[in-house]
């Protein structure tokens, strides 16, 4: 096994005494990083995720455009930041943080997402 921050939602078991410790999915995580939030609140209360190599999990998913749910998946990732992160510590990623939003204004722009985008930065 491999030490991770967090296990994909699609293929991942939680012991039912830590669920009940950090509890279920966060419904304002609804469709994307729920998972990631659960694994971050794991290790803050000392507990770690794991890769089994050997596991094999077959998940239908195709991350093609429309990309319908670009919105969710951004907003959530700002959700992910804004809750986890210090603010001392954004101000030291800011440089990084600034280059990925600048991409990601590029993507929208190229992909027809610029709507999307907005609602976003309006969160």
């Amino acid at each position: 096994p491999h030490l991770i921050n967090f296990a994909s939602g699609a293929a991942v078991m939680f012991r039912s005494e830590l669920l009940e410790r950090v509890g279920l999915f966060d419904d304002e995580y609804f469709a994307y990083l729920e998972d990631a939030d659960i694994g971050w609140k794991l290790r803050q209360i000392g507990f770690a995720t794991f890769l089994v190599p050997q596991s094999v999990v077959h998940h239908k998913h195709s991350p093609t455009a429309p990309y319908r749910h670009y919105y969710l998946l951004e907003r959530n990732r700002y959700l992910l930041l804004f809750t986890y992160y210090k603010k001392r510590t954004l101000l030291l990623l800011a440089p990084a943080l600034m280059l990925m939003e600048t991409g990601q204004w590029l993507f929208c722009l190229r992909h027809g997402l610029l709507r999307e985008r907005m609602r976003v930065a309006c969160y």
